[in-house]
């Protein structure tokens, strides 16, 4: 009826003189409906196929990127000093964001210390799986894999959601709708990933015969603004933790330390959900994550150790283009603007890449962030 009317009122009153009168009505019948569908099709809502390139991209084996001559391994000899893992898992929302602070801050540093690093990739399918792809630009060797989400067990959500903090619950339903046991399946399915991802790394050192010196596990939508510490200061029996945001538990959103401790730590979904989700059962009343976590670790015996706290890291949400302030704390000054200046960079980067159908090319962030370079010396103020 909208468009019958807009064709009636543009024809009688401004064209209607040039059209032989026997045409009218055929225009009358057809024209509504040519207009109807034009309209339709400037309108038609981006799908997840617009996302997708043309090309196919084979996640099944891994690949090995050559070493870009622009970012080498700028070490005083080929020694290398031992081997480290990259645990990566869920949903890659602002990966493209993130990829290049994570080369910046986490993959360069270990190579300049000696080290060989392997990066495990785990991503839940969705409209920004195919994101996973950059991780063949990095120094790293990718080794990907994309599948649905887990379903956790239904008597292990239903623990979880009755002794879970209702805090976290009523914010997941205000922002992501009231679906029942939204939160709960999420969150599991998320530890759910974190112990498959040590599996793949744990069947990659059986199927090779090799050892990882370090094993680090961490997210895939968080912006680094420090470089990660040197490994051979560590205590090579602790797990490492940042020393932010803890909530009375311990941050659950980095952890690094040989194979044995984080396969402990990853072990938290199976202490939780297995043998009857009695783990889940016998949480505390309006528990974090952050405190799960603390007892699932003492409970395991494991010795936790903390980073140092300019260490900072911050996640990235799919409407901001930042940090978020209460991540950097006392640093936020400066950091804040340190982290907006190389996302806004990493974008400016990655999105050409995104949208070529031709192979991906090497990943190059020492010129691309002038703004970063403003900010050097104010670096040395917070050591």
């Amino acid at each position: 009826h909208f468009f019958g009317c807009t064709f009636h009122f543009i024809v009688f009153y401004f064209i209607s003189s040039p059209f032989p009168c026997f045409l009218m009505p055929l225009l009358q019948r057809i024209a509504p409906w040519l207009m109807y569908f034009v309209f339709c099709a400037m309108l038609r809502p981006i799908t997840s196929a617009d996302l997708v390139p043309e090309h196919s991209y084979n996640f099944s084996s891994p690949t090995v990127p050559p070493l870009p001559h622009n970012l080498s391994f700028q070490n005083t000899s080929d020694r290398r000093t031992g081997m480290v893992a990259l645990e990566f898992s869920g949903q890659p929302r602002t990966f493209f964001r993130c990829v290049c602070s994570i080369q910046k801050h986490v993959i360069l540093p270990l190579q300049r210390q000696g080290y060989e690093v392997h990066s495990f990739v785990l991503a839940e399918k969705s409209p920004y799986w195919n994101t996973v792809k950059l991780f063949d630009l990095t120094n790293s060797v990718p080794h990907k894999t994309v599948i649905a989400r887990p379903m956790p067990s239904r008597l292990c959500i239903q623990a979880f959601q009755s002794r879970f903090s209702r805090d976290q619950l009523s914010k997941y339903a205000a922002t992501q709708g009231s679906m029942k046991f939204g939160y709960s399946r999420e969150l599991l399915s998320q530890l759910m990933y974190r112990r498959r991802v040590d599996k793949m790394r744990r069947e990659f050192e059986r199927r090779h015969g090799i050892r990882f010196d370090w094993v680090i596990v961490l997210r895939m939508d968080v912006v680094f603004v420090w470089d990660l510490p040197v490994l051979a200061q560590l205590d090579p029996k602790a797990l490492y933790i940042p020393d932010f945001l803890h909530y009375r538990g311990y941050n659950d959103r980095f952890a690094l330390g040989n194979g044995e401790v984080v396969q402990a730590y990853t072990e938290l979904y199976a202490d939780l959900c297995e043998h009857g989700a009695t783990g889940a059962w016998s949480m505390s009343h309006d528990s974090y994550v952050e405190q799960l976590y603390f007892q699932h670790l003492k409970r395991r015996n494991v010795t936790v150790l903390k980073l140092p706290e300019v260490f900072r890291f911050s996640r990235v949400r799919l409407r901001r283009k930042a940090g978020l302030p209460q991540d950097f704390g006392k640093y936020n000054s400066v950091f804040m603007n340190y982290s907006r200046a190389l996302i806004e960079a990493c974008v400016k980067l990655v999105r050409p890449m995104m949208r070529n159908t031709g192979p991906v090319t090497a990943l190059n962030v020492t010129v691309s962030c002038p703004s970063c370079r403003e900010l050097l010396p104010r670096w040395q103020d917070l050591l």
